[in-house]
């Protein structure tokens, strides 16, 4: 399975799967664009936190994004519970 950029896959979602995103991965909304923002603008924020967490901030945002069903990876978590 190819590897997919984190970006891509949040410019992917909608905008409540986002704000599912944030719950889940724990991040401050404080330091993120609104719900009524564009989506570019909210995962490039979003992707700007994560960061700063390191490769372990990386895999959960992967994880969860699988969990939420966007991307391929997300079709296979379903199809699996992997």
């Amino acid at each position: 399975m190819a590897r997919k950029d984190p970006c891509d896959l949040l410019l992917r979602c909608t905008s409540s799967q986002l704000d599912a995103l944030t719950a889940k991965l724990q991040l401050n909304p404080a330091f993120l664009p609104g719900s009524s923002e564009p989506t570019a603008t909210r995962a490039t924020a979003i992707l700007n936190l994560v960061n700063q967490r390191g490769q372990k901030g990386i895999a959960a945002l992967l994880r969860t994004l699988a969990q939420l069903g966007v991307g391929a990876e997300g079709e296979l978590y379903w199809r699996t519970g992997a």
